[in-house]
């Protein structure tokens, strides 16, 4: 588990305190939720941008290898090699 440290405001933690006990929560869980919650929406909006992008412009960050012979064959889409049509 991480623990964080937060330097905020005191009105913010003021707020934080207030809202966390009028729904009968601890403000360290509160504080959790709403990190969490706001992960999730990254989450959601990242993999939405991957749906609509256009293929040509997507990056690849790093790509795997295999040596076929004394060949390196990219492996995936955009590969040489077909893991489906080679037959042992």
């Amino acid at each position: 588990m991480v623990k964080w440290e937060l330097d905020v405001s005191d009105n913010l933690n003021q707020r934080t305190e207030g809202f966390s006990a009028s729904i009968g929560m601890s403000r360290e869980r509160f504080i959790t939720l709403a990190i969490l919650s706001q992960l999730e929406e990254m989450e959601m909006n990242m993999d939405e941008r991957r749906k609509t992008a256009d293929p040509s412009e997507k990056k690849t960050l790093s790509q795997t290898y295999i040596k076929i012979g004394d060949e390196d064959v990219p492996v995936g889409p955009k590969g040489g090699y077909d893991h489906v049509k080679v037959k042992s």
